[in-house]
């Protein structure tokens, strides 16, 4: 499995990454962050009803479904039957889950909600159709060695994503790739580097027409 760092290199040309270097390792890692959420989030939910996990769970109970981490290194997709949960707050949540609320979800409405009933817990009403689940691992990383997971190898690692749906990864690694060459060319722009400033710009152009295509081919999955 190539790392993350073998994935970036090979559309940005960026060896090595370090304390010393434009951008550093530490704004590469964060840059990674933000282009996987980023591009989890428009993910069809055609895509990620081919991963979903199911669970016998069938009440308002708390369920654990992380393996590592805790709740809010995640990402989720849940569905009551057929039907996507809505993320709402606890308080939201503990209001819907009072005797003859107003505000109880239907079946056709489903909320769940993180730690509303436990720090780790994912809570989901209403009560009835067994929940079936996505998530994705998103710990803390230090650099740029890990690499997308698979659901086997999820637990207990601290340096990787997953499971990441296999049609998403090339997405994300293209939109961290144009945003960490967007810092090379504004630091070029800085130091007034005409030549060097003319092969950034047109190494963001061919990578933005590489992304395009990603992503229209991503958001077919639906």
């Amino acid at each position: 499995m190539a790392t993350f760092q073998e994935k970036i290199t090979s559309y940005t040309g960026f060896t090595t990454l370090d304390a010393t270097t434009t951008p550093t390792l530490d704004v590469a890692v964060d840059v990674l962050n933000r282009a996987i959420m980023d591009i989890l989030k428009i993910v069809p939910e055609g895509l990620f009803l081919k991963y979903l996990t199911a669970t016998a769970d069938t009440d308002s109970a708390a369920m654990v479904l992380t393996t590592s981490g805790t709740a809010a290194d995640h990402i989720y997709r849940l569905f009551k039957g057929s039907h996507r949960a809505r993320l709402v707050d606890t308080t939201e949540f503990k209001r819907a889950g009072i005797s003859n609320s107003l505000y109880t979800p239907t079946g056709l409405e489903p909320i769940y909600a993180l730690g509303a009933t436990a720090a780790d817990s994912i809570d989901v009403l209403p009560a009835g159709d067994p929940t079936s689940y996505y998530q994705v691992l998103m710990p803390a990383l230090e650099d740029l060695t890990g690499s997308f997971l698979t659901a086997a190898e999820v637990d207990g690692t601290t340096n990787g994503y997953g499971p990441v749906p296999p049609e998403a990864e090339d997405a994300i690694i293209l939109t961290a790739a144009i945003k960490l060459m967007h810092i090379k060319l504004d630091q070029a722009v800085e130091e007034e580097d005409g030549e060097l400033v003319n092969v950034t710009q047109a190494e963001i152009a061919a990578l933005d027409k590489l992304y395009q295509l990603e992503l229209a081919r991503l958001l077919e999955n639906k």
